[in-house]
């Protein structure tokens, strides 16, 4: 007999370091009987229940013809696992995450939090709370491997809002977002009204009345943070007027005009008069047409007399309000 005149039936071992693999072997040339001789010291035609090894036979038949066959018994890599733990806040709950990596067995792997009773092919479980976890890991051939892990208690996040309190009505103020959210942030504002770029974690942010803002930062899993921004806008008087000029034209305060501060969206009149009552001087649109609003003490192209004459100018602010301002002016030489 030959080697190639021996059959064999292999079954290896299903898992590493275990003993449940075979050899069968079958001659299909010869003279039987057979006698069979491993190198294991057994003389049966099919050994069981073996680790992964190499192993020799010698196969001799009735004729004293001899065959001989090496066989390599080869087991699964060892099954490993690494294992990862996170956790989170989300709308108020933890959402915990066990994430793991498989290596060697057999693949597919199969993954379960209750000693096998549920197999999950994903290799990430969630949501869970807080507490320590038996993981149990298990490949194709049933050989399993377990370990334990904690899912910690997460870090509590916060939406912090970097501003001032109080804001003059025209300025506008730079607002800084921060958060320790574990990834980023979409925002929006309520109300939106004044704010630049809603959703940037930095912007710049005109409040036009005393207002409380709610920022609301989202992330792509749908956790919200929530801050709120308390500001005070300071109504203060913008409009400035001079008390006196000399329209002599010597190049100095030779005109009366208005100035407005950044909080007045509209000088919509300006009216002049003289002690008599006599209307000597109006102008519109103050601020689109600054030009029509410069008195230069004149009426009708006639110089105006030296003395007191009495304003009144129609503001209206960015928040709305409009005001009549009333003041008095000196006319001087």
């Amino acid at each position: 007999m030959t080697e190639t005149a021996l059959a064999t039936t292999i079954q290896a071992p299903t898992c590493a370091g275990s003993s449940d693999g075979s050899i069968a072997i079958l001659p299909v040339a010869g003279v039987p009987p057979y006698r069979f001789a491993w190198n294991t010291g057994d003389s049966i035609a099919a050994l069981v229940r073996r680790a992964a090894e190499t192993y020799q036979v010698t196969v001799t038949d009735a004729k004293g013809c001899r065959a001989e066959k090496i066989i390599e018994l080869e087991e699964p890599p060892l099954l490993r696992h690494q294992i990862n733990a996170a956790s989170r806040w989300c709308n108020g709950d933890v959402l915990g995450q066990i994430f793991l990596d498989a290596t060697g067995g057999t693949p597919p792997y199969r993954y379960s939090l209750d000693a096998g009773t549920t197999l999950l092919s994903s290799p990430v479980a969630q949501p869970l709370g807080v507490g320590r976890y038996a993981v149990w890991l298990q490949d194709a051939n049933g050989c399993v491997k377990t370990a334990t892990i904690g899912i910690p208690e997460p870090t509590l996040p916060e939406l912090l809002v970097l501003a001032p309190s109080l804001v003059v009505l025209g300025d506008s103020v730079l607002v800084e977002l921060l958060d320790n959210a574990p990834s980023s942030l979409t925002y929006e504002w309520q109300p939106a009204t004044g704010v630049a770029c809603p959703n940037c974690p930095t912007t710049r942010v005109q409040p036009l009345r005393s207002t409380d803002y709610l920022i609301t930062g989202t992330d792509s899993l749908g956790c919200q943070l929530l801050a709120t921004w308390q500001v005070n806008v300071q109504q203060t008087e913008q409009l400035f007027l001079p008390s006196a000029f000399s329209p002599n034209s010597d190049g100095i305060n030779d005109t009366f005009e208005p100035f407005a501060g950044k909080g007045i969206a509209a000088i919509e009149s300006l009216l002049l008069f003289d002690r008599w009552g006599n209307l000597v001087f109006e102008g519109r649109q103050c601020l689109t047409a600054p030009q029509a609003c410069v008195w230069d003490g004149r009426f009708k192209g006639v110089p105006q007399a030296t003395g007191n004459y009495t304003y009144f100018a129609t503001v209206t602010y960015l928040d709305g309000r409009q005001v009549v301002v009333k003041g008095s002016l000196l006319l001087v030489e």
